[in-house]
């Protein structure tokens, strides 16, 4: 994948248009949502392992949340890209105050001479920061887990740790207002939805009908 004055960037899939792929730094948030076994957790695994293929720990870091006690993510635990990990409610607190503790030293490094990660690591003489993906599979057993307070937690994080160089990606098999509330949605701007099994499930996702209508797991429609 090619580093761009953006930093690194993501191979998305192949559009009409050719190749998509986009910079992390353009990420604010990224809500992938779908039906059961429609290629979410192929998605996020390709993901993952094309920024481990194309970038050093030292440009790009995984925070992984698996709520499957480990079954979709848990692979990554033990590599050198995996800075956070958890897999339970009891890890929950841990986790979020670990994020909180990474987010405030950076804003205090940040303070008075950068906006963003992008103008910090421009930056001469200093250590530049590696951008971090908050990875969350299935969004609805955190829900369920730690409560809805998890909603304005996330919205929290995807808005105000971007510019930090902290990007979140919440992945879900349920795409109801229940697990996907418009708090949460504004938040996330990237939007991919894979096969779902109704017009109602597109349109929590999308905005717009059309997931309902993709059919062969693999095919995605994307707004951003």
């Amino acid at each position: 994948f090619p580093v761009t004055i953006c930093g690194p960037s993501m191979y998305l899939g192949e559009s009409i248009g050719g190749s998509v792929y986009r910079s992390l730094y353009d990420l604010v948030g990224v809500l992938v949502a779908g039906a059961s076994r429609p290629g979410k957790s192929s998605f996020l695994n390709h993901l993952l392992c094309g920024l481990m293929s194309s970038y050093s720990p030292d440009e790009v870091r995984f925070a992984l949340l698996d709520f499957k006690a480990g079954l979709e993510l848990g692979e990554y635990r033990n590599t050198r890209y995996c800075g956070l990990y958890g897999e339970g409610k009891g890890d929950f607190a841990l986790f979020a105050s670990d994020l909180r503790e990474i987010a405030a030293f950076r804003l205090s490094e940040f303070r008075g001479r950068a906006r963003d990660i992008r103008e910090y690591n421009a930056l001469p003489d200093v250590p530049k920061f590696p951008y971090w993906l908050l990875v969350v599979d299935e969004f609805a057993n955190v829900v369920q887990e730690v409560g809805k307070s998890s909603f304005q937690q996330f919205a929290d994080w995807a808005s105000r740790y971007a510019a930090l160089g902290i990007h979140t990606i919440l992945s879900t098999q349920r795409p109801s207002v229940d697990v996907v509330p418009g708090v949460l949605k504004a938040n996330l701007p990237t939007r991919i939805c894979f096969p779902v099994a109704t017009q109602v499930d597109s349109e929590v996702i999308l905005d717009r009908p059309g997931g309902e209508a993709l059919g062969v797991p693999g095919r995605a429609l994307m707004v951003d």
